[in-house]
């Protein structure tokens, strides 16, 4: 093997000419300490890190070998990441001028340039994974543990003993001079941790920074399977070869196209659908014709990074002018799976991960569906009021933004030719002709044995709400994007507005991409403590357009910065609106708080899946959302919307725990 290595080694000189020994004559080499790039062996590939970033000067090993056996030079800090180890080895690296990657079975979470460990307590610090070092006391404790113990490679520990169910890291601010938002902890998940021991608070650590900040970035280590190149959470690839109607979804799905908020008050002009495609289209045409659009926007922003994105959307927000990016969101999976053999759906749930969105609502000892049907029926005449009002027109919204469109312009877009989209997915063998799963079926013709249709009936009200309620939760297509994921189709630009989620639940989201993509997302929230707070400042940002209901309404898209200059404003002694800023990276879970507040912007294409959940924490939690609107109601005369958080005051021991476990507790 090391044989091996040495011939890739002097390849590689001969490719790229003189290596770091010869420009460290020089005086030219390069600091060790400014790569901080560290790589696990996660492909159970043996790889190497470019020689370049790993050779040294005789000097510095000689001075390093010497610490190590008794000297008292101090040593140059090694780069982040780097693990002691013993003579022989090093003294073969050094000549190699590689760094060999440890064995899958020892490998540690990887660690990016802008990560920053987080240390806690002495005891805790201990514990955790060293995979940063951030002294050169550290480093030199580390190495002086593995020299006692014969100079063995230090193998990452956990912290499970001590209740530490993951790593917290600090996330590094887009910029130093952007002050808008607060430190950011996020988590790296230790292996074999399931959601339900995380989002019920038994890391102490970690449960506290998430209720702090409202939100928080999990980052799991096997969200991607490599050999099969597919998510290992949820794979979508399948959705993309449906032959299903686009009608047959009927309102199971949104395709919209968002503008931008208006640059002071943030307030969004409504959402508009898109026109100029056939509902008679397949959905895997439309799929595949949607996401070679929206990867052929981000190819323009290729060469910027997930800040550059940011930055750039923020100022077409303070610019003004009048953007608008698609955005296809509210795609019930339960809608796209209701015709699917049972064969197909076997193999789409074999060796489920424990992280899969598809069971995160509804596992053991998830509360959310009894949750839901009690909220339900609390509110159901308000409900099977709404339900029955006539669905939004398609077409007539459409035909609006076009009229709109010359009115502003006086010209309009070219639509898109959906003959000419399905010619083009036949080409690639997808659909109709050319053998693909559609391969001898009549153009146009219903496909769905159980089409879903374009609105559910209308709910009558009845006496016993609770029993109604019960039998309708049966249902495949009740509760979606609630119990059941909703999927998204994001791409540059496309937003998610100001909002917390129905009933006060927790929200769970994750991007469904190649960890190597650009499939990024940033979100910013207000945890629950401060959502009094959030009315004050809406109240005085908004003016006679504020409402109680304007977070359940989701119309308003807020910059940071505008928020600040509001806190700048206020007295010493007056709170401050506390703001956080996370980077959700393709594989990571964002997972909201109970009764918190978010909203974001995506900055890359990919898909995302989103899902809500409740343990028993979420009624106390609740509870505090109930005080908060009940002093909003008295102060400003109106009424919440009835999906904001039940009136735990005026319902009893409905919402009890016997009430809410008993009937639910059937493992599902």
């Amino acid at each position: 093997l090391v044989t091996k290595i040495a011939a890739g080694v002097r390849g590689k000189q001969a490719l790229y000419g003189e290596g770091a020994s010869a420009r460290a004559t020089r005086g030219d080499a390069r600091d060790d300490d400014k790569d901080l790039t560290y790589v696990s062996t996660y492909d159970l590939n043996i790889d190497v890190v470019d020689a370049e970033n790993e050779a040294r000067s005789d000097e510095e090993r000689a001075r390093r070998r010497k610490l190590d056996v008794g000297g008292d030079e101090t040593a140059t800090t090694p780069r982040a990441g780097r693990r002691p180890e013993d003579d022989d080895a090093r003294a073969t690296k050094s000549q190699l001028g590689e760094f060999i990657h440890e064995p899958a079975a020892v490998r540690t979470p990887v660690m990016m340039e802008n990560d920053v460990h987080v240390s806690g307590s002495p005891s805790s610090r201990a514990t955790t994974t060293t995979t940063t070092m951030t002294s050169e006391e550290d480093v030199d404790t580390t190495r002086a543990s593995a020299s006692s113990q014969g100079g063995g490679s230090t193998k990452p520990t956990t912290s499970n003993k001590q209740g530490k169910l993951c790593e917290l890291r600090t996330q590094e601010r887009a910029s130093k001079t952007n002050t808008s938002t607060l430190p950011t902890v996020y988590a790296i998940i230790n292996q074999g941790v399931v959601p339900e021991d995380l989002l019920q608070g038994k890391d102490a650590d970690q449960w506290r920074a998430f209720v702090d900040q409202g939100a928080m970035v999990l980052r799991l280590p096997d969200g991607w399977d490599v050999l099969e190149d597919v998510s290992a959470l949820c794979d979508l690839n399948w959705i993309g070869k449906r032959g299903l109607k686009l009608r047959t979804l009927g309102p199971d799905y949104q395709y919209l196209r968002q503008s931008l908020p208006d640059s002071k008050t943030g307030l969004l002009p409504r959402f508009t659908a898109m026109d100029g495609y056939d509902y008679d289209m397949e959905l895997g045409a439309f799929i595949d014709d949607f996401q070679e659009n929206v990867r052929a926007h981000a190819d323009h922003f290729r060469l910027m990074g997930v800040d550059a994105r940011e930055s750039w959307f923020l100022h077409q927000v303070h610019t003004g002018f009048p953007l608008q990016f698609p955005y296809l969101q509210g795609l019930a999976y339960n809608a796209l799976i209701a015709n699917v053999s049972a064969k197909v759906l076997a193999a789409q749930w074999d060796e489920s991960h424990a992280w899969d969105p598809r069971l995160l609502g509804e596992r053991s000892p998830s509360i959310l569906r009894r949750c839901l049907q009690l909220c339900e029926s609390v509110n159901h005449s308000v409900i099977a009021e709404a339900r029955a009002a006539a669905p939004p027109d398609r077409d007539a919204m459409a035909l609006a933004a076009r009229k709109e469109e010359m009115r502003a312009t006086g010209g309009s877009a070219i639509l898109v030719n959906s003959d000419a989209v399905r010619r083009k997915i036949e080409r690639k063998g997808i659909l109709g002709k050319s053998g693909g799963i559609n391969a001898g079926k009549k153009k146009g013709k219903q496909q769905s044995k159980n089409p879903v249709k374009d609105s559910p009936p209308p709910q009558p009200v009845v006496a016993d709400a609770s029993a109604y309620i019960a039998k309708a939760s049966a249902r495949r297509l009740w509760g979606v994007g609630i119990v059941t994921p909703w999927l998204y189709y994001m791409g540059v630009g496309s937003i998610f507005p100001l909002h917390f989620e129905d009933y006060a639940f927790g929200s769970a989201n994750v991007i469904l991409a190649r960890p190597d993509s650009q499939a990024w997302v940033v979100w910013y929230s207000i945890p629950r403590a401060d959502l009094y707070l959030l009315h004050v400042y809406l109240r005085e940002l908004l003016g006679d357009a504020y409402t109680l209901d304007v977070l359940e309404m989701r119309k308003i898209w807020l910059d940071p910065v505008r928020i600040e200059q509001w806190n700048a404003k206020r007295k010493k002694t007056e709170d401050k609106l506390r703001v956080y800023r996370h980077v959700q990276k393709p594989g990571d879970y964002v997972v909201t708080d109970y009764g918190s507040v978010h909203w974001g912007v995506n900055l890359g294409a990919g898909w995302k899946a989103a899902v809500n959940f409740a343990y028993l924490g979420w009624k106390p939690a609740a509870e505090e959302v109930n005080e908060v609107y009940r002093q909003l109601e008295r102060e400003l005369g109106q009424s919440r919307h009835h999906r904001c958080c039940p009136k735990f005051h005026e319902l009893g021991d409905r919402f009890s725990e016997a009430n809410i476990v008993a009937p639910d507790t059937k493992e599902r």
